[in-house]
Order: structure tokens, then C-alpha cells, then sequence
């Protein structure tokens, strides 16, 4: 994951805006904002530094695989750019997280990721997470209880009719609750 994603990512899930993050960690308002829109690299110290004014941590994973925070940014550019390529990111994200081991799994989905601007895929997101960390008796990050991570309408990842019927017969509860329905082979590979 990189630092724009990071620093975005904590301070739109606390709520914050660039200035409140500046006052609790010491580092310039400016700074914060061209690090967040990628007009700046930036340090380890100065990272350490933000993340601890929002008590977060900078922590190494051993893993090539994108965080899911990375992947709801890829997403949201997708719904903007090539809608159609959704599906398939979604499947590529319950590939990429039953692939890795059950620490990384955790590991991948702590960070809250970013709104993807379409509540539906962020509930998708949010159901992916929950179902496949439960499933495995790992420990689910709070932020997947966040009521915007829900459609406002029932949602279908398949617009088919007769799987239609049928996702809304077999889509597992973290998903449902959430008000978006997936075929039961989308899950099958995870």
C-alpha cells in the first residue's frame, strides 16, 4: 500500500480532515495534502508520524499482494473508467486474500479501505472481508460495520435473471446483511 492510500484512507475513517490529522501528529497541512494526492513522497519517520497522531502503526507485511485498501481504490476507478471490470476485480480480490496465509489475510484488511463512491461495491468489500475472515475464524476489523457499507437497494453482482433468483437463494449472511447478493460460484475459488 502506498502512503496517499494509507494516510487517506485512516484519516477518512476517523472522520478528520487534513487539518485536524496535521494538529494531532505535528506534520504541515500542506504536507499531508500532497502526500494524500500523490504530489510528494514521503518518509518512514514522516508516515510513522502522521499514522501516530491517528493511532495507527506502520507495520511491514510480507506479502506482494495488494492491500484491500489498494483494491478499493483500483475499484473506484474502474466504476468511473470501465464498470464492466468490477465483477472480475471482485473476484480477484477473494482469489488474492485465500491465497495468502491467515495473519496476512488480517493484515491486508485492517486498514479501512477509501469509499469506492458506489455504496453497493463497498458493501461487496465489506461482506468479501467479513465472510472470508469469519469463515476462517480470524478476527473481522470493525470497519466493515460501517453503515455506508451497505446498499441502499437490493443490489445483484449478476443482473441475470435466473441466477438472480438463485444468489438471492445462496448468498451467505455477511453479504445479504448488507444488502448485495452473490452467485454462489463467485465464492467458490475463496
Amino acid at each position: 500500500m502506498n502512503a496517499r492510500t494509507l494516510v487517506r484512507s485512516v484519516r477518512v475513517e476517523l472522520g478528520w480532515s487534513q487539518r485536524d490529522l496535521a494538529r494531532r501528529c505535528g506534520v504541515a497541512q500542506p504536507s499531508i495534502s500532497d502526500i494524500e494526492s500523490g504530489d510528494r513522497d514521503t518518509t518512514v519517520d514522516t508516515l510513522g508520524r502522521i499514522l501516530k497522531g491517528a493511532q495507527y502503526s506502520v507495520i511491514g507485511v510480507p506479502t506482494s499482494r495488494p492491500a484491500l485498501a489498494d483494491w478499493a481504490v483500483r475499484l473506484a476507478q474502474l466504476l468511473r473508467d470501465d464498470p464492466g471490470g468490477v465483477e472480475k476485480t471482485f473476484v480477484q480480490i477473494a482469489d488474492d486474500l485465500a491465497a495468502v496465509d491467515p495473519a496476512t489475510r488480517v493484515a491486508l484488511c485492517i486498514t479501512p479501505p477509501q469509499p469506492t463512491g458506489d455504496r453497493a461495491v463497498d458493501g461487496v468489500l465489506a461482506g468479501l472481508v467479513e465472510f472470508l475472515l469469519s469463515r476462517a475464524g480470524l478476527p473481522v476489523p470493525s470497519w466493515v460495520d460501517d453503515s455506508n457499507r451497505r446498499s441502499p437497494e437490493a443490489w445483484d453482482l449478476v443482473d441475470i435473471l435466473g441466477l438472480r433468483e438463485l444468489a438471492r437463494e445462496q448468498t451467505p449472511e455477511p453479504f445479504r446483511r448488507r444488502n448485495v447478493f452473490v452467485p454462489a460460484d463467485f465464492l467458490l475459488s475463496a
